[in-house]
């Protein structure tokens, strides 16, 4: 399903059907943001509005890094990236991949 962010004017996906019809192309994604725990190995990560987890990878630039902080922990966004439900090209170099879908070359994030 895709949905129609208000105001904003652009498509963003909010479930696994629709990161499946957008797997291999930039687009953006809206989810409730999770902070790893403290002392964990856990990625950073959106929670999708039918409970689907996706890992955001491959972040750059401090300005969107600031946005990924524990102040942050439960709170709605919106990230532009390249998804991939499966198999992610080895040009990523994702080591210890866990099988949640994941969003690559992160280019924004959204506050909403």
């Amino acid at each position: 399903m895709v949905s129609i962010a208000s105001g904003l004017n652009r498509n963003f996906c909010s479930s696994y059907q629709c990161l499946e019809k957008y797997d291999g192309k930039i687009f953006w994604v809206q989810g409730n943001y999770l902070h790893p725990q403290p002392k964990t190995i856990e990625p950073t990560r959106l929670q999708l509005a039918d409970g689907t987890i996706i890992v955001l990878s491959k972040l750059e630039g401090e300005k969107m890094a600031r946005k990924l902080d524990k102040t942050n922990n439960g709170v709605l966004m919106k990230v532009k990236g390249q998804i991939f439900t499966d198999k992610i090209p080895d040009k990523y170099k994702i080591i210890a991949r866990t099988p949640d879908p994941y969003l690559v070359d992160i280019q924004e994030i959204q506050i909403q």
